[in-house]
């Protein structure tokens, strides 16, 4: 009984210490939630998907259900664009406390996620933002380094990326292409 309660006790204390207690991005584009994953499974929260512009009642529900058990961070991935400000509304109607990380495009909101929730990273994973079939990859590459994701486009690098590995002084880029 008392190895129940220590285990309780320090899983307990490991979700307190994440910044954050659940994460929500739009359920039409897969990019927002790629890049929200590493995060998500480094920290052990879980991730929500909703419509862009209405919060899902099902999510709703799910949400509620969060509250009740104690649960009162979100972490919105993406601008008003991915997840209404309406959406956020709500959130904070049901008391939650709302925080979003975005910049004008998805390639500044993955350079952004990467410097807010990875500020100790040394290694990134990189892939064309447009590329669905790369983005597996790079998701799985990710998850096993431990790594942000950074979306960069086909034939160019985005300065809000080649500035975030600056920031972050990369030392090891893993670079997923076709």
């Amino acid at each position: 009984m008392k190895k129940i309660l220590i285990l309780i006790a320090f899983l307990l204390l490991q979700a307190s210490l994440a910044q954050y207690d659940l994460i929500l991005v739009r359920n039409d584009l897969p990019q927002d939630w790629a890049i929200a994953q590493s995060y998500a499974h480094k920290e052990g929260i879980p991730i929500l998907t909703t419509s862009p512009e209405k919060l899902d009642s099902q999510i709703k529900a799910q949400l509620i259900g969060y509250k009740k058990s104690g649960f009162n961070k979100i972490l919105i991935i993406g601008g008003e664009k991915a997840i209404s400000r309406d959406v956020q509304q709500e959130l904070n109607d049901l008391g939650f406390i709302t925080h979003r990380i975005y910049e004008g495009d998805r390639y500044g909101t993955s350079a952004r996620v990467a410097i807010e929730l990875f500020p100790n990273a040394k290694t990134v994973v990189m892939v064309n933002g447009a590329s669905l079939e790369d983005l597996l990859l790079a998701q799985r590459i990710a998850l096993r380094t431990k790594s942000p994701i950074l979306l960069v486009k086909k034939d160019s690098l985005p300065v809000s990326v080649a500035n975030a590995v600056k920031t972050l002084g990369i030392k090891k880029i893993y670079l997923v292409s076709d």
